[in-house]
């Protein structure tokens, strides 16, 4: 494959990358569920747009809504936007707060985009035998709040959460730091170079090797930024409350007292329910049965769902179905109404047992009566 096909495959994968980061901010954004996922969603959001800039690097300099959209020049909020962050995970931020570190980003990000389209002619670079304070001021600031948001994790968040949290929690701080150092200053060093070896001063007579060498260099740092931007788009995901219920709900764990007394706890509820025919009783409830067996309501919850896999209310409405069927067999119940039989087995009410019935047998009772007759 040449270079222009490896190119174009980067490419490929950067756009994909963006597209889903993208994605996943604006679903952050929907859930609003807390402060710290809407910090989480606008890093996945300026991280994605940054990966278009790569894609459509000679468009965004022609254009000025480009250049905010996808310009690479909001990278500067990084290291803020992940000091808020770590530090929502355990309290509340307030606005004082926001504002006073958002100053200098945001003055150097206006800064930035007023001299890129307004003065592009003194847009410093090497190139240009000129200070490119742009990449120098970015690797400073990172660097500032790389301490910052270290002390932050050591100190505070380290006391708040768990151990095994924590250590996800820091492998994020020093992977995305890693990349996000390594890029500008990448850049800085060959702009450098450049500017030396290219210079009047030295003869170009290995140009060819050290154009392949930054290459080959070049290629390494981005297989590591393909590495680090699929583990940040699998930790923003995981992160969503909407994929933490879909892969792994609140109550998939089970209690340890059914884990490990299935039996016993079975047969509590069967002889309690079955045998002494609790469920008679219109107004029996979980929270009912569970103190006349002295468990925890949850123990019974979890036990069926093991079991039976069905809720509480299936699994005594169905003992009460089977008992109105085996009342309307019996001859001396002919005189009965189904409506009186019916709340003799447990039902409230003609519209919950006539819905009841009709879901587990799948005719009416009028229609079982007349098909046992």
């Amino acid at each position: 494959m040449n270079y222009q096909g490896m190119e174009l495959f980067s490419d490929g994968i950067l756009f994909f990358i963006g597209i889903q980061l993208v994605i996943v901010s604006l679903v952050h954004f929907y859930e609003r569920a807390n402060q710290k996922n809407l910090y989480l969603g606008f890093i996945c959001l300026i991280t994605g747009l940054w990966y278009f800039y790569f894609v459509f690097y000679y468009l965004w300099k022609k254009n000025f809504v480009y250049g905010i959209l996808i310009g690479a020049d909001k990278l500067i909020f990084i290291p803020v936007l992940l000091l808020f962050y770590f530090k929502s995970i355990y309290k509340t931020i307030d606005t004082r707060y926001i504002v006073r570190h958002m100053i200098a980003p945001s003055l150097f990000y206006i800064l930035s985009l007023v001299m890129r389209f307004a003065f592009p002619e003194k847009w410093p670079d090497f190139n240009n035998k000129q200070i490119p304070w742009f990449l120098i001021g970015t690797i400073a600031l990172f660097w500032i709040y790389f301490f910052i948001i270290r002390k932050e994790l050591t100190i505070n968040l380290r006391q708040q959460i768990l151990p095994k949290v924590y250590k996800r929690t820091r492998f994020l701080f020093y992977s995305f730091y890693s990349l996000f150092l390594c890029m500008p200053f990448f850049d800085l060093t060959k702009s450098f170079i450049d500017s030396i070896y290219f210079s009047d001063y030295f003869e170009i007579n290995n140009a060819a090797v050290y154009k392949t060498f930054f290459e080959y260099l070049e290629d390494c740092i981005y297989c590591y930024f393909f590495l680090i931007s699929y583990f940040i788009s699998l930790y923003a995901i995981t992160e969503l409350y909407l994929i933490k219920r879909l892969l792994f709900p609140s109550n998939a764990l089970l209690s340890k007292q059914v884990v490990s007394h299935k039996g016993t706890l079975g047969e509590l509820i069967h002889n309690e329910v079955v045998q002494k025919k609790a469920f008679l009783d219109p107004s029996m409830t979980i929270a009912l049965l569970a103190k006349k067996l002295g468990i925890r309501k949850r123990e019974i919850l979890d036990y069926l769902k093991l079991t039976q896999n069905r809720s509480f209310i299936d699994f005594i409405n169905e003992l009460r179905v089977n008992e109105f069927k085996a009342l309307v067999k019996q001859e001396k119940n002919e005189q009965y109404d189904l409506i009186g039989l019916a709340k003799e087995c447990g039902f409230k009410s003609k519209s919950t047992f006539f819905r009841v019935f009709k879901k587990l047998e799948g005719m009416t009772p009028n229609d079982y009566k007349k098909s046992i007759e």
